[in-house]
């Protein structure tokens, strides 16, 4: 069964929540000190530090990064205003996931639920203990044209499905730093880099446990 949730909880009070309602919290810029159920997504370096770099000015990402550092990796913090944001979030990258790792908690990757949305889903929704249902798949018919999400995303389109290489928006020295300091969280998650796209092979996690396929 999910994990509980009582409704002193903040995040629970500022929501119009119905008894035995199932909350999914999206947790990515903090360390947790106690066990939690749930499941970690992954995505290659790449692609989140891009997106990053694309979504606000240098000023505004060296302060969010500033935050994220002190609860991510505190030992950080004496470099944060002396290397690139590039550099900055490459590190919290690999501290984040390779905590997700070592967490034993199973991994859903981000490019997996692109290429088969129903698929990945459905592993999610029989780990968590719920029923599937086909609504799932239709939870932007809830939301009208132009409501956002996180990351100014449309709430109102479907899932884009996408498969195959992913091509790098950066630039070469910014994608050979990714690569150095990140290889250790791509060898764990199954990312390879080549000619400047990324390549999701099998997830080789171990003694991590991924979701069973269905």
């Amino acid at each position: 069964m999910p994990q509980r949730v009582t409704l002193p909880a903040r995040f629970v009070r500022e929501r119009r929540l119905h008894d035995r309602s199932v909350l999914l919290v999206k947790r990515g810029t903090w360390q947790d000190v106690r066990p939690y159920r749930g499941f970690a997504l992954a995505r290659n370096p790449f692609s989140v530090i891009a997106s990053q770099a694309a979504f606000e000015d240098e000023v505004s990402w060296r302060n969010r990064l500033s935050r994220w550092t002190s609860s991510i990796d505190p030992s950080l913090l004496p470099l944060r205003e002396s290397i690139s944001c590039v550099e900055l979030s490459a590190w919290l990258y690999t501290a984040q996931m390779l905590a997700a790792a070592r967490a034993g908690v199973p991994i859903v990757r981000f490019e997996d639920l692109l290429e088969d949305p129903r698929r990945e889903l459905e592993r999610i929704i029989s780990y968590l203990g719920l029923q599937w249902s086909e609504a799932v798949l239709e939870s932007h018919s809830a939301y009208g044209p132009g409501e956002v999400g996180h990351g100014r995303i449309d709430l109102s389109r479907p899932i884009a499905q996408a498969s195959g290489p992913i091509s790098i928006s950066l630039q070469p020295d910014d994608i050979r730093l990714i690569q150095r300091i990140t290889s250790a969280a791509l060898e764990t998650f199954g990312y390879t880099l080549r000619d400047a796209h990324v390549i999701c092979g099998p997830l080789p996690l171990r003694p991590v446990r991924s979701i069973p396929a269905t």
